[in-house]
C-alpha cells in the first residue's frame, strides 16, 4: 500500500488532535489505516464503516471497527475527537451528520474533517489534473479513474474524454444518490448550526490522492510487480508538483481541511 496519503492525514491530524491518549471516533474509516496509525500514535480509536468488506479488514489490523455510520452510530460514550477523512461528503444529510458529530463530542473536544472542494474547479485546474493522469496512464504508471471505473463495473457509461475538461469533471461529480456535498455545503452547515465566529481558511492540494489510487489500482488489477518504495516516489513526486503548482497559481487546491474544537456548548471553526 501507499503510504504518501496517510502520512499526510497523519500530519494534520497530529497539528490539532488533542494528545494521546485521547478517545479518537473515525467516522467513514474505510480500511482503517488511519485508525490504525492513531492506535499505533497512542490513541484509543473507535472507528466506524458502511462497509462490512473494509471493517473486517480494518478489524484484522487490530483497529476497534464496527460496521455503521454517523446518522445510526448511538454510545454512550462522549470522544476526545472525532475524525471525518473524505467521509462528510457522502452522508444523506449532512445536518443531522454535523449534529450527531457535535453530541458525541465532550466539552473541549475536536472535530477534525479531510475534505474535497469539487465546486473549486476551473478549467485550467481540470485540465492539469486530466493531462497528467493520462500521461501517467500512458507511462504504465497508474490505471486512470474511469478505467479503473470500467474494470469494476463494465457496464457503467464511460465519460465522454471530448467534452471540456471542466465539464467532464463535473460530469462526474453529479447525478450520484445521495448528491455529493460541496465543500461550501461543509462549511456552511457548521457555521448554521454553531454560529461560529472565528474561521481561519487553508486549503491544500487533493489531486495526488487520485494518481495515489491510480497506483494501487495498477497493481491491483494488472499485476504489476512494483515496490512500496517505488509507488511512494511517484506519488511523493506528484504531490510535490501540485503543491508547486498551485503554489504558481496556475491550478486551483481542491483539498480543505477543518477542525473544529467545542467549547462550553460553542464551536471554535477551523478550515485549515
Amino acid at each position: 500500500m501507499t503510504t504518501v496519503g496517510v502520512n499526510e492525514t497523519i500530519k494534520f491530524l497530529r497539528g490539532v488532535l488533542p494528545n494521546a491518549p485521547a478517545n479518537v471516533l473515525e467516522i467513514g474509516c474505510g480500511k482503517g489505516h488511519v485508525a490504525k496509525r492513531l492506535s499505533d500514535l497512542g490513541y484509543t480509536v473507535t472507528a466506524i464503516d458502511t462497509n462490512e468488506s473494509a471493517i473486517k479488514f480494518a478489524q484484522g489490523l487490530g483497529v476497534n471497527a464496527h460496521v455503521s455510520n454517523i446518522l445510526k452510530y448511538q454510545t454512550d460514550q462522549k470522544f476526545d475527537a472525532i475524525v471525518g477523512v473524505r467521509a462528510l461528503h457522502h452522508v444523506s444529510d449532512l445536518s443531522l451528520a454535523v449534529t450527531s458529530i457535535k453530541n458525541l463530542l465532550k466539552s473541549g473536544g475536536v472535530f477534525a474533517l479531510e475534505e474535497f472542494s469539487r465546486e473549486n474547479i476551473d478549467h485550467n485546474t481540470a485540465k492539469w489534473y486530466y493531462d497528467s493522469e493520462y500521461l501517467l496512464e500512458a507511462s504504465g504508471s497508474i490505471i486512470s479513474r474511469q478505467n479503473a471505473d470500467l474494470l469494476r463495473n463494465p457496464k457503467k457509461t464511460p465519460e465522454l474524454e471530448d467534452t471540456s475538461p471542466q465539464v467532464r469533471w463535473n460530469n462526474r461529480h453529479t447525478g450520484h444518490q445521495p448528491p455529493l456535498h460541496t465543500g461550501q455545503d461543509m462549511l456552511n452547515e457548521v457555521l448554521k448550526q454553531f454560529g461560529a465566529e472565528s474561521v481561519r481558511f487553508q486549503t491544500a492540494p487533493y489531486f495526488f490522492r487520485y494518481i495515489i489510487s491510480g497506483i494501487e489500482d495498477k497493481i491491483s488489477f494488472d499485476k504489476v510487480e512494483k515496490t512500496e518504495s517505488d509507488a511512494n516516489r511517484l506519488a511523493e513526486l506528484y504531490l510535490k508538483i501540485e503543491e508547486d503548482t498551485i503554489e504558481e497559481s496556475k491550478i486551483k487546491p481542491m483539498g480543505v481541511r477543518i477542525s473544529v474544537t467545542l467549547r462550553d456548548g460553542c464551536l471554535t471553526y477551523f478550515l485549515l
